[in-house]
């Protein structure tokens, strides 16, 4: 098995170190440790990495942000998980126009370092895979992605509604869920709800009928919803 290749952008020595220790006895492979806008970029582009480590405050005047636009240039959908101690907001919104997989303030947690990787894992397989891979419970499920019909948040979780009228809850967002599935087959209609575009029946006023199931959606959504399923 090809093991995932990571890139890390830290410019801490001593952080980046640690962090290099934590993936060698995961068996990931870290392809390279750059301190700088030039060196992460040039790095970038020899090793061709599956996931990028960036701090956001980097040596030299360039900042992790704008390696990340290039990058993103690149590969729009390549994963980048920010590890920064600049918590402001104004900071943050910044970083957030580059759709990170993942926002995380040092000092770094192992387990959140983990997750966070994991979760860009997923996303990188269920763009080549039909089925999509959620930790439920501390275990991994394979999800066969046709046999969604929609997602809705439920507090702190998400619930995956399954055709044959089941569902599974799971700790994470549906913005990061949605990071997992098919572009071309899933669409956010609402805020509380994601839909299996495939599986829908026919649009109401102010829903749409999935599986039998009607889901709210929002004013805002109407256009891409209808340019989706390609009504007038």
């Amino acid at each position: 098995m090809n093991k995932t290749k990571i890139l890390l952008v830290e410019d801490e020595i001593i952080i980046s170190d640690a962090i290099m220790r934590y993936f060698e006895a995961k068996d990931y492979r870290v392809v390279g440790q750059a301190v700088s806008f030039e060196t992460g970029l040039d790095m970038f582009l020899t090793h061709k990495p599956d996931i990028t480590l960036m701090d956001i405050r980097l040596r030299g005047e360039r900042t992790g942000i704008e390696l990340a636009e290039i990058i993103k240039s690149h590969d729009p959908n390549h994963p980048i998980i920010f590890l920064t101690s600049q918590v402001d907001e104004q900071t943050i919104n910044r970083a957030k126009t580059v759709i990170p997989a993942a926002y995380l303030s040092k000092p770094i947690q192992k387990q959140s370092l983990f997750a966070s990787v994991a979760v860009a894992e997923f996303a990188l397989k269920a763009r080549h895979l039909e089925t999509v891979y959620l930790q439920i419970k501390s275990e991994n499920i394979k999800i066969p992605i046709e046999h969604i019909s929609h997602i809705a948040a439920d507090h702190i979780y998400s619930k995956i509604h399954m055709l044959d009228d089941g569902s599974k809850s799971i700790r994470m967002s549906l913005s990061a869920i949605l990071e997992l599935l098919p572009p071309e087959s899933f669409c956010r209609v609402h805020r509380s709800y994601i839909i299996n575009t495939t599986k829908v029946s026919h649009m109401e006023n102010q829903s749409i009928i999935v599986a039998g199931h009607s889901i709210p959606v929002s004013r805002s959504k109407k256009s891409e919803l209808k340019e989706m399923l390609s009504l007038s």
